[in-house]
Order: C-alpha cells, then structure tokens, then sequence
C-alpha cells in the first residue's frame, strides 16, 4: 500500500506518477512480478469511481506499473493478486 498523502487536487498523470514511483521505491526482491498495484475504488468495476478514478484507471493500465485494477477497501486483503 502506498500512501502518497491527502491532495484533492491531484491530476491523473500525478497519480499515475505516484504509483511508477512506488514501484520504483520497492525492495528488488519484492518488484518481482508478484508486486502488483491496484485503484482504490467505490467498487471493483472499471466503469465505477468518478471521472478521476475511470481517467486514471486507463493510464494506469498503459503504464509500466503491474496493475491489476480496481479494488475496493472492503476487499483489499482477500484480493486475488496479493
């Protein structure tokens, strides 16, 4: 999990920025395949989320980041990619 601190102005390319840099920040034995990043979301539906969430749900997928989409708090430690 990456907290990148509170920011309601954040822009799409900022949180995808965000992410590649917490790839970046992992142990080299950790960035394996296995570490994946995932959207913190209203559900687990890409079409779910407001206009920021869906922006950066599809730069997420086209970036280097192993992302393996939406994801919902009340799920996050039963996901099926951790």
């Amino acid at each position: 999990m990456l907290d990148v601190g509170a920011n309601v102005d954040s822009k799409p390319e900022h949180l995808v920025q965000f992410a590649v840099n917490g790839r970046d920040l992992l142990p080299g034995d950790v960035r394996a395949p296995a570490a994946a990043g995932g959207l913190l979301s209203i559900g687990e539906e890409e079409i779910k989320g407001n206009e920021l969430t869906r922006e950066v749900y599809t730069r997420l997928k086209q970036s280097p980041v192993h992302f393996v989409g939406m994801w919902k708090a009340a799920t996050s430690f039963r996901a099926k990619w951790m």
